[in-house]
């Protein structure tokens, strides 16, 4: 069943859903208000991830151009117009965190400045947003203001050491750290890179498309999602490793505590989904040049980004905030990607 509203929009089955999922959330959170904090900062945070990472992306080709960006690009564009919209689903947890008792030891990381500190840094998320979309409005282009590929990386890492800082190492304690960053930035990337492949390829990307060299646009495509999830992959283990070795009481206990709860078995799902997978698949010329393979391995780290998230903020024994968190989640999910998939139609031009 599909109804035309009235100002355009596609109300069918999958809105639907979205729908009933969202409001069954809402119906559990209300039952268990403990549940809601943390299962909507696991849905913002899971919405943030691919359009951030979006935003990334394109700044990194505004510095390198390169023929992989065209049939990303309208993906990644969807992704840019979409992230001014997650950021104001942050707004309920900006506003939990103002009206919070102060318990915070010094002044920087009281809830009322924790909470302006987040409106400053959205509203910059959403400027650059807007700056990548002017930049990089057809394909082919490569952006016109130099400053704005190099300058917007380094903006996005700055606001992401800061959010993360303020929203996910207060978390039960989770693992903090210069290189905390780096991975949550890189695990943007992967998913954004992996929606927008699954994007271009639903909109006709055909990766055995020959360059000037003897290679494919799919080996190119395909080789740039192997070295981001490759490099995710390094970073997160040296952290990993460097507390584990350093047998810090704090950090290491959220591992031993995740590991020995009911999240025991992520880890080694992560191993197959972000490690194995890629590299069984990306390593291979031809596996790069197949449709289906590459929308294969694009979904699988897409799906492992998903829970590397959920397994970050979530609490050791979620019960009913997992079930809430599913529902928004899911929800939230299928109306962005639809809006996400629509608007990439449009930036691409087809019909």
């Amino acid at each position: 069943m599909i109804a035309e509203t009235r100002y355009g929009f596609r109300l069918g089955g999958p809105e639907l859903l979205a729908g009933t999922l969202v409001i069954a959330a809402a119906i559990v959170a209300l039952r268990v208000p403990s549940a809601f904090e943390p299962a909507w900062r696991c849905a913002v945070f899971l919405g943030l991830g691919p359009t951030i990472g979006a935003l990334s992306i394109a700044c990194l080709h505004s510095m390198t151009g390169g023929k992989w960006g065209d049939p990303l690009r309208p993906a990644l564009m969807a992704g840019c117009w979409l992230l001014p919209f997650m950021v104001a689903l942050g707004l309920p947890l900006v506003v939990l965190r103002a009206t919070e008792a102060t318990t915070a030891a010094t002044r920087f990381n009281a809830p009322g400045i924790v909470a302006v500190r987040a409106v400053i840094l959205g509203l910059a998320l959403v400027a650059l947003a807007r700056t990548a979309r002017r930049e990089w409005p057809a394909a082919g282009h490569r952006a016109t203001m130099r400053w704005f590929g190099p300058l917007g990386l380094i903006a996005v890492f700055f606001i992401n050491h800061v959010l993360l800082d303020d929203w996910l190492a207060p978390s039960d304690g989770a693992p903090s750290g210069t290189a905390f960053p780096l991975i949550w930035l890189l695990g943007q990337a992967v998913s954004a890179l992996a929606l927008a492949v699954i994007a271009a390829l639903r909109l006709g990307f055909d990766p055995r498309r020959p360059l000037a060299s003897e290679r494919t646009l799919g080996n190119d495509v395909g080789t740039l999602l192997f070295a981001a999830v490759m490099t995710w992959c390094y970073v997160a283990f040296a952290h990993f490793l460097i507390i584990w070795s350093g047998n810090l009481p704090r950090e290491v206990a959220w591992y031993v505590v995740r590991i020995r709860s009911a999240w025991g078995a992520v880890p080694l799902v992560l191993l197959v989904l972000n490690l194995a997978a890629p590299m069984l698949v990306l390593l291979s010329r031809r596996a790069k040049d197949s449709r289906r393979a590459l929308a294969v391995i694009a979904i699988v780290l897409a799906a492992g980004q998903v829970l590397h998230t959920t397994w970050i903020i979530l609490p050791p024994e979620p019960g009913v905030t997992m079930l809430v968190a599913i529902g928004l989640t899911c929800g939230g999910g299928i109306l962005g990607l639809r809006a996400g998939m629509r608007l990439a139609r449009e930036e691409g031009g087809a019909p």
